[in-house]
């Protein structure tokens, strides 16, 4: 039985030792999992914080280019149906007048469809039958003219036309070999004849076009039907986003995302991170929290030796009753009073004011403990307080 608790005596260290260890890893393992676990925290915040900023510029990115290319870029082309009137002869068969039509370019009755300052390609197509009236036409006139709201012509245009020629041996020969097509339905015997208007029309800014008026000056014509095709001729920054619209989306939505992103910072490092009362809350912190109370004594009288000698090279102000006014230009009354009742606190109240005194410094910044030293030569300043009381403890 002495023998066992002998052993055991001896073992005790050894499994305290265990014991301490095993211990001390297990607060090693809780303290890593904590700070990794923290810091995984903080890593997904500022992730997740980081990913909806960058989806946000990307979306206010496109949303400005998108605004961008639909307010900048006009549509391509435009295609109006031209319905032509004219007035029928007495006995009711022919024409008696020119075929006329009035186009209107206008889109919902509101907007015109020409672009400001747009160079456009106007064109009228006639679908044409080839019949022997139409055969042996020969030329014919069309004209044009663009008017504004007031009805007022802007601009006109007349162009000569003629069907292709085809000879009476091609003609048998088309007939005979697209015969099937023909018998079929799918095509027909005519032609589509384009007839250029305006090589480059720009609408004038002040007096915008609302309408055309368009008459074929023959009255033997014959055709199924005709259409008004206005063409843009894209140049400079247009013609690169027609053409190329993928690349210019790319690098838009790239610019203005850079210069959000350049926006987002610079906004942020000036709401955030150069606020100076809080880098100087933060020093004061530090300086109550991290310093002794010798070195905290060090630095203020070093404060204090700094500001006697830029007092001493500035010319000395008149004095204003008691104070002076010295303490008035400097703008804290109220902590000066605060400052120099502390200071004649610690003065008569010996050791035990060493805590207050440090108390009272620390918590007002370092111009009102500057300040404390100033005042008629009555007062007593915070320096000779200080040597003081450091005299004391000495003894």
């Amino acid at each position: 039985m002495q023998t066992e608790i002998v052993f055991r005596t001896q073992r005790t260290p050894f499994v305290n030792m265990i014991l301490m260890i095993i211990r001390s890893g297990i607060f090693w393992v809780q303290d890593s999992f904590k700070w990794t676990l923290n810091l995984m925290k903080y890593m997904v915040l500022r992730g997740a914080i980081l990913l909806f900023a960058v989806l946000c510029l990307l979306w206010l990115s496109v949303f400005l280019y998108a605004s961008f290319y639909y307010t900048y870029m006009p549509a391509e082309s435009h295609v109006k149906p031209v319905h032509f009137s004219f007035r029928v002869c007495e006995n009711g068969e022919g024409l008696c007048s020119f075929p006329s039509a009035n186009v209107s370019l206008v889109k919902d009755n509101k907007d015109e469809i020409l672009a400001k300052g747009q160079v456009y390609r106007i064109m009228l197509e006639l679908d044409l039958p080839e019949s022997p009236t139409n055969q042996y036409l020969g030329m014919f006139m069309v004209s044009v003219q663009m008017y504004d709201k007031n009805r007022e012509i802007l601009q006109t245009s007349s162009r000569a036309a003629i069907l292709r020629y085809r000879s009476a041996l091609l003609e048998t020969m088309n007939t005979f070999v697209f015969s099937p097509m023909f018998l079929s339905g799918l095509t027909e015997q005519k032609q589509i004849l384009p007839i250029e208007l305006f090589p480059q029309y720009v609408d004038n800014p002040y007096k915008p076009s609302v309408g055309a008026l368009i008459e074929i000056q023959n009255q033997k014509i014959q055709f199924y039907s005709a259409s008004l095709r206005i063409y843009a001729n894209f140049t400079g920054l247009r013609y690169l986003m027609f053409n190329w619209p993928v690349s210019c989306a790319v690098f838009g939505i790239g610019t203005n995302m850079f210069f959000l992103s350049a926006i987002a910072l610079l906004s942020w490092y000036h709401f955030f991170c150069s606020d100076t009362s809080k880098l100087d809350f933060g020093e004061r912190l530090e300086f109550r929290e991290n310093m002794s109370l010798e070195e905290r004594r060090k630095k203020i009288r070093a404060v204090l030796e700094k500001e006697k000698r830029e007092q001493e090279k500035l010319p000395i102000p008149s004095k204003v009753g008691k104070a002076g006014s010295s303490r008035s230009d400097l703008g804290h009354p109220s902590r000066t009073r605060q400052s120099a009742e502390t200071l004649g606190a610690e003065s008569s109240s010996g050791g035990s004011g060493e805590t207050t005194v440090s108390k009272g410094i620390v918590l007002e910044d370092e111009e009102t403990v500057i300040l404390s030293d100033k005042g008629d030569s009555n007062e007593p300043s915070g320096d000779t307080s200080l040597r003081h009381r450091h005299h004391q403890n000495d003894q």
